[in-house]
């Protein structure tokens, strides 16, 4: 994400393939992005809040690969990442 605005404001872990441990964490942008991607243009971004759900891949700690979705609200959030990633532990 590249919009000055945007705040990380969860962080974990979830293991991948039961043993591999990687990063997880929950980034609040003021930005909607339209087609999910905040590389695309802007014209369809809607200015509202938004919470990115974003994990980290398994060769680098720290490197955030891909998305797992946006969400109205921290809570759905972190409901998803529970649900699609396997023993997620938030650190703050």
């Amino acid at each position: 994400m590249t919009n000055r605005a945007e705040t990380v404001v969860k962080t974990g872990t979830y293991r991948y393939a039961g043993s591999v441990v990687c990063d997880v964490r929950i980034v609040y942008s003021p930005i909607w992005h339209g087609s999910g991607d905040p590389f695309d243009p802007p014209e369809h971004d809607e200015q509202r809040d938004s919470y990115y759900l974003e994990y980290g891949g398994t060769e680098y700690r720290h490197a955030f690969i891909g998305g797992a979705g946006r969400f109205d609200t921290l809570e759905e959030a972190v409901q998803r990442a529970a649900e699609t990633m396997e023993n997620v532990v938030w650190i703050e």
